[in-house]
């Protein structure tokens, strides 16, 4: 059953996903700016955790939350809209001169 799971989230074999889980190492990283792969990671960790499968997430090598991972996100989408507003400013000075 947890293979069946953690196949719907990555493409690692079988029978790396089974030593993987034997060995107790990470069945999925990821870079902490990849906010995609971030939310494969927590959808995997709810859908483990709803069969009471046993799991822990982990940022920079420390045990990590779902909130703290969901609020990296939010941060990560905050920083982008500033960014865009901050184009988008810049775009319309440009044009004003």
């Amino acid at each position: 059953q947890i293979v069946k799971i953690v196949r719907k989230y990555t493409d690692i074999s079988i029978s790396d996903i089974k030593k993987r889980i034997n060995n107790q190492e990470f069945i999925m990283s990821c870079d902490h700016i990849d906010d995609e792969m971030i939310k494969q990671i927590i959808n995997l960790y709810r859908e483990l955790s709803k069969e009471d499968v046993p799991c822990l997430l982990y940022e920079n090598d420390r045990e990590t939350t779902c909130e703290i991972l969901e609020n990296l996100l939010q941060m990560h989408k905050e920083i982008d809209e500033e960014i865009e507003r901050e184009n988008e400013r810049e775009v319309n000075e440009f044009e004003e001169n």
